[in-house]
């Protein structure tokens, strides 16, 4: 039974000492007791009793063997499942930052765009700033609670409505930019325009930049 115990991991063997050495003097001691039975010549009167003796002990070595090798089971089971859990926090951690590079980027180009498209997608940039963020949390959150593996489809899911949201932001920056660099093409400016109108609300003659005209918005150069 020693031996067996030997062979299992330390935190096991840790928990086992105790009984094991118990268990040693149990052993230790019907042998006295076997000994000092055969010296005082009632080996054969102490039979019965140090059969008794003996069948309880064996039990007992019994009952560790089963007992430890259930907790070297468990061990074991368990160090696969925080395996798994690092395991599947490491492909989490993947995704995310896939996701910001991405994100990234997006912002990058808007970066680049006329000032008003900034300000019109400003909150959408926000709200997914937001998001990721949640994602983030909620990464760590099942890593620490060892359930990376059991919350991964969900956390897969945040991630896929997360990116729909990047596309859209990047499409919509896109179109704005557009419009804005391409609106004033279908703009005649004569005397028979419409009222023209700067941001702030005032009505013009000329401008440039961004206008409004016709409730539309254009971008004169």
């Amino acid at each position: 039974a020693k031996k067996t115990v030997a062979e299992y991991a330390e935190s096991v063997q840790a928990s086992f000492a105790e009984t094991i050495a118990a268990l040693e003097a149990s052993v230790a001691h019907l042998s006295a007791t076997a000994e000092n039975s055969y010296k005082n010549g009632t080996s054969v009167a102490d039979a019965a009793a140090l059969k008794e003796s003996a069948a309880a002990v064996v039990a007992n070595i019994e009952k560790l063997l089963v007992d430890a090798a259930a907790a070297q089971k468990k061990y074991e089971e368990d160090a696969a499942a925080a395996a798994a859990n690092e395991e599947q926090y490491e492909a989490n951690l993947k995704m995310i930052a896939s996701l910001q590079n991405k994100f990234d980027l997006v912002l990058e180009k808007i970066a680049g765009y006329d000032e008003s498209v900034q300000e019109i997608v400003d909150i959408d940039i926000k709200t997914i700033r937001a998001a990721i963020d949640m994602l983030k949390s909620n990464t760590e959150a099942s890593y620490n609670n060892g359930t990376s593996v059991e919350d991964a489809a969900r956390l897969a899911t945040l991630a896929n409505d997360i990116e729909n949201l990047i596309d859209e932001l990047a499409y919509k920056a896109e179109q704005e930019q557009n419009n804005i660099t391409n609106g004033i093409k279908n703009v005649t400016l004569d005397g028979n325009n419409q009222d023209m109108y700067d941001m702030s609300g005032r009505k013009i003659h000329q401008g440039k930049g961004l206008v409004i005209i016709g409730k539309k918005k254009y971008y004169i150069k």
